[in-house]
């Protein structure tokens, strides 16, 4: 530490600066490590609209479960490509609900869930690997667009049973699908970045009918 000179006239006297907070400094660290990732992301993804899309939604008995089916397309599969080469993984987090819709009061949540799945890119066999729920190997490839179009094509996501259902009402499904950077909690973009469900790279896609 390097002292300083102050005073007036003849008379002078040494002060040293406050040392810093290593508290201050380790959380200023761990704030910019969480940032970086979210910047390389959100700079890669192309400047449209639409970043990703959720397609053929629908509501689905599986068995005795009412389970929600959709699929997820990517565009800007270059640009992504170019961010997982650099080393931040991204995340693909979905959830749905069913509702009973009422038309004079509140609607009733009958079910939801989630699921999230993840790519990453392996250097050393220059491939692409997508991890999905309820699998233990990760899919790979070294073509990111054939990869996703074959691991995101298809998600099902239980949500209640079916017997919850009643002739005659109303329904709606809703789906949603985000990306965001692998290791960021959600916590973080929430706060700082004022990310939620509706900003960002996110798609939303609702689905009303009558049973």
């Amino acid at each position: 530490m390097i002292p300083g000179v102050a005073g007036s006239g003849n008379a002078c006297r040494l002060f040293f600066p406050p040392a810093a907070d290593t508290t201050s400094v380790t959380m200023m660290k761990r704030f910019f490590s969480l940032l970086i990732p979210l910047i390389l992301l959100t700079t890669a993804l192309p400047a449209r609209a639409q970043v990703i899309s959720l397609e053929s939604v629908s509501a689905t008995r599986v068995g005795d479960t009412l389970s929600a089916q959709f699929g997820v397309a990517l565009q800007g599969v270059d640009e992504i490509a170019d961010t997982l080469r650099n080393g931040v993984g991204i995340k693909l987090a979905c959830r749905a609900s069913i509702s009973l819709n009422r038309r004079f009061f509140f609607s009733s949540t009958l079910g939801e869930s989630a699921l999230e799945g993840a790519i990453q890119y392996d250097a050393l066999t220059k491939e692409f690997a997508l991890m999905l729920p309820g699998q233990e190997q990760a899919m790979r490839n070294e073509d990111l667009a054939a990869l996703l179009a074959e691991g995101w094509e298809s998600f099902s996501i239980p949500l209640c049973p079916w017997g919850s259902l009643e002739r005659g009402k109303n329904y709606r499904l809703e789906v949603e699908a985000a990306l965001m950077p692998m290791d960021v909690p959600d916590w973080f973009t929430r706060t700082f970045l004022f990310w939620s469900w509706q900003g960002g790279p996110s798609v939303t896609s609702t689905l009303d009918f009558r049973y």
